[in-house]
């Protein structure tokens, strides 16, 4: 991740003109208003990139928490907010109408918490599989994890076509893992790790628990109820497992319940922590 350097800003410039040519009146209330804090914040920045940005060492072992509301809404350049932005101008319009506001909403705010834990969980293990302290030090800021998030909700809910991959059709239910090598291989500056973050969050969507804790009524009750801070008397449910991974997440999960009631983090630390698990297995 490198910090941004102002300048003429026609990455900026251009995303307007798309907004502008794909027309205020047919974007979806929450597409727009993530677009509009997407660039607020690029306007406008919380703080400096390397204040924001997450990574192992600020998140985990600085327990620095903020990192995972701010590091999503956050970008390196006028460049990288641009094909960001336009990808969420398609991708949340399409959704968005599909699933409603409200539920896209909940997606929203919860797919660009979650992606940070899961990108942190990420670099932690490989940091102990490769003996590699860099990849504890690798910061990463941007909407990109998200957007593959949302790319695999969109194939879910329109399923079938393919996408042209450098004049390659590739079946669409395909296409998230494609674009996911041909993007680093291309951009290697880019974030491998948290662009699969994204595309394990949008499975936990699709075919894990997460669909369901999201749909149920008894979350939406919970997701107006955000609180500031949870008791540090809370307790956490996780199932007795023996892999690493589990108690990583549930460890982390103290963090991001700076964010969330301690109700919310308490189930979803019961069913996504073991379904991380699997998943990190796996990929080993």
């Amino acid at each position: 991740m490198q910090r941004r350097h102002r300048g003429a800003n026609l990455g900026l410039f251009l995303l307007f003109a798309q907004i502008f040519q794909f027309g205020f009146n047919n974007i979806p209330p929450v597409t727009l208003a993530a677009l509009g804090l997407n660039i607020y914040l690029f306007l406008n920045p919380v703080k400096p990139l390397l204040a924001v940005c997450i990574s192992v060492h600020e998140g985990f072992n600085h327990r620095d928490w903020k990192r995972l509301l701010f590091s999503p809404f956050h970008h390196a350049d006028d460049w990288h907010l641009y094909f960001n932005m336009v990808s969420l101008l398609w991708k949340g319009s399409k959704l968005e109408s599909r699933l409603g506001s409200t539920k896209f909403a909940a997606i929203i705010a919860v797919f660009s918490q979650l992606i940070g834990v899961i990108y942190v969980i990420l670099q932690l293990f490989l940091a102990e599989l490769m003996d590699d302290p860099s990849y504890k030090m690798q910061c990463a800021v941007g909407f990109s994890g998200v957007l593959f998030a949302l790319k695999v909700l969109n194939n879910h809910y329109h399923p079938g076509g393919s996408t042209n991959v450098f004049g390659f059709q590739i079946p669409n239910k395909y296409s998230c893992w494609v674009e996911l090598v041909v993007i680093h291989l291309l951009s290697p500056g880019t974030s491998f790790i948290g662009h699969l973050s994204g595309i394990l969050v949008g499975l936990l969507y699709t075919h894990g628990p997460l669909k369901h804790i999201l749909t149920s009524a008894d979350y939406f009750t919970h997701l107006l109820s955000l609180t500031a801070r949870c008791s540090s008397s809370s307790t956490w449910g996780l199932p007795n497992l023996e892999v690493p991974a589990a108690n990583q997440f549930a460890f982390l999960c103290r963090g991001t319940c700076t964010l969330y009631d301690c109700k919310f983090c308490n189930d979803c630390a019961r069913w996504i922590g073991v379904w991380v698990s699997v998943k990190i297995i796996a990929i080993g």
